[in-house]
């Protein structure tokens, strides 16, 4: 999540769910008592976690997992299959923010080591959940075989384009595309559950957020 996109300091953060899953697998190798999650919950800026347009509940799908994790001190089992999607909503003409720096703020440099985010590219990510081994692929993006229990990645760059269509258990999803421009912006991200599509329809595919 990117909240304080327009201070020139704030930089944006990309979905990538292998972050969130390392945290949690640490914090109960650990025996950590607490694990705080932080979340702005604003539409308007696309920092929420609760169900909306582009995010669907998808969002509360992967926390759900985690959240069951960390208290119970194991992995539980897969009761319900996940493939979840995500990518940009819309192509970015120029970007606001920038690749964060960990190792410097507020100017000064920081103690510990030095680390940096890749630029941003317009990649699509996938979160899955599955009782057995599994392969998807979307048009144009990439493909990966999953493995049985909890696996995530990039499958590639994802460019403005009108159909895309993904390929997951003898299903084929027809995706929201991603618009064709979005401006000098903060990207924003959809997720989709290809194991829960989505109903679109003209008016849900050129929606960008919903207040």
């Amino acid at each position: 999540l990117s909240p304080g996109y327009y201070l020139p300091r704030i930089a944006y953060t990309e979905p990538d769910f292998a972050r969130f899953h390392q945290t949690v697998k640490a914090a109960v190798e650990t025996k950590t008592p607490m694990l705080y999650t932080l979340t702005w919950n604003d539409f308007g800026e696309d920092t929420d976690i609760a169900p909306s347009l582009n995010k669907g509940p998808q969002l509360l799908t992967v926390m759900r997992h985690y959240n069951a994790w960390f208290h119970a001190g194991k992995e539980p089992p897969v009761a319900e299959e996940s493939v979840i999607l995500a990518y940009p909503v819309a192509h970015q003409a120029a970007m606001k923010t920038r690749s964060p720096d960990w190792a410097a703020r507020d100017g000064r440099a920081a103690t510990g080591a030095r680390w940096k985010a890749p630029e941003y590219t317009p990649k699509m990510f996938y979160w899955a959940k599955l009782k057995s081994p599994q392969r998807i692929t979307v048009d144009g993006v990439g493909s990966a075989q999953l493995p049985a229990g909890v696996s995530m990645g990039v499958l590639g760059l994802i460019q403005a384009a009108g159909a895309v269509n993904a390929r997951w258990n003898d299903k084929v999803v027809a995706l929201p595309p991603v618009a064709p421009d979005g401006g000098v912006e903060n990207p924003r991200f959809r997720y989709v559950d290809l194991a829960h599509p989505p109903v679109l329809s003209a008016q849900r595919a050129s929606a960008s957020w919903v207040r």
